[in-house]
């Protein structure tokens, strides 16, 4: 199969539509989804939709990006080559760095290729990728560090009535008895077997960081996600090993390079690569492999339909992180009544987005 056709489309979605308060952490206030579709159309008729995201910034980067860097790389090429394309686009964009906007746009393009492969097979891509399970626990996410204990705790009780299996509260209140009463309460809601993950969403210090971490460690938290900025290993090192606590990370890089740098120092037990961060699933996949060469289970980032699949195929598989921003654009998303979330059963990646309210939302 050869691709013959490559679009790009831009919908910017304001948080209200997906959020019911002000979506802000640590680092971030979030006032939109931006969302840049690539379609694709093989010689053979096939259509493979791939897409990649920011939140609020850099939308309109990353979609020139795609147009002018990523789309040459593939038209008229055939799908089976899809390895060597990533490559080829990887170094393409080397001099506008390895990671950040040239991965978020090589993404667009690499998870419609995996879309299109896996409908010309006739298979759900967890399928043609290689079945491992058909379900993966959930836990309830959510960017919820602005609510108050009330609204923190009505978002748990949403979630544990849902089946999830834990609950994720985002911490880095001014005051470390905040976080710590916040998150006795979320303890006192969910009882003992039920797992509490914390985020910090990279606002502390080292110092700053082993004071929170005793502080919390009553809670009996399953890991404490994004400590410090990506760029200092070492730091997460030295808190896992100070604290026990298991560290999460992984969001924020960009390739497997970077992910072998954390594994050999066992700077993370956790590990979160985003299929998008990463540049598609070509590379996720990459990392996933090397993460279980050192026994270590992926837990991804966010894009809940998509990770449900690609954690099906592998064997290393830990835990789906539950935040449907994307559910309000797409038709017939993954849902849970019983913690568990089940890939689709469509070819390819199954994702249905409704064309009819993004519409709404595009950018010209």
């Amino acid at each position: 199969m050869i691709i013959e056709q490559l679009t790009t489309e831009h919908y910017s979605v304001p948080s209200p539509l997906f959020a019911k308060n002000d979506v802000t952490d640590t680092t971030h206030r979030i006032p939109s989804l931006e969302i840049i579709v690539t379609r694709m159309l093989t010689d053979t008729g096939i259509e493979g939709i791939g897409y990649t995201y920011t939140t609020g910034h850099n939308a309109l980067t990353v979609k020139q990006m795609i147009e002018e860097e990523i789309i040459p790389v593939y038209k008229d090429q055939p799908l089976r080559q899809y390895d060597y394309l990533w490559k080829k686009a990887w170094w393409r964009t080397h001099w506008a760095g390895r990671g950040g906007v040239a991965t978020l746009a090589m993404a667009a393009v690499d998870i419609g290729v995996w879309d299109a492969r896996a409908k010309a097979a006739g298979q759900p891509l967890y399928k043609f990728i290689g079945e491992h399970r058909n379900g993966i626990p959930a836990y309830g996410s959510g960017v919820n560090l602005s609510y108050s204990l009330d609204e923190l705790l009505e978002e748990t009780k949403e979630h544990m009535e849902s089946g999830f299996v834990g609950v994720k509260v985002k911490v880095g209140m001014l005051d470390i008895e905040e976080d710590v009463a916040r998150l006795r309460g979320v303890r006192k809601l969910v009882g003992n077997r039920a797992k509490i993950m914390v985020d910090a969403n990279m606002g502390w210090q080292i110092n700053e960081a082993i004071m929170r971490a005793n502080a919390l460690r009553e809670i009996g938290l399953a890991w404490i996600e994004e400590p410090f900025i990506p760029e200092d290993i070492d730091a997460h090192a030295l808190l896992g090993r100070i604290t026990g606590i298991p560290i999460a990370a992984g969001e924020n890089l960009y390739s497997g390079y970077q992910f072998n740098d954390y594994f050999k120092k066992q700077a993370m037990q956790v590990v979160q690569a985003d299929v998008v961060r990463c540049g598609g699933i070509t590379e996720w996949l990459k990392v996933a492999h090397l993460a279980d060469v050192y026994n270590l289970q992926m837990a991804p980032h966010f894009m809940v339909d998509l990770h449900v699949s690609l954690l099906c195929a592998i064997p290393n598989a830990y835990i789906a992180e539950y935040l449907p921003w994307f559910h309000p654009v797409q038709l017939n998303p993954v849902r849970t009544t019983d913690g568990i979330l089940r890939p689709k059963e469509l070819p390819g990646h199954g994702i249905e987005f409704d064309w009819k309210l993004l519409k709404r939302y595009q950018v010209k």
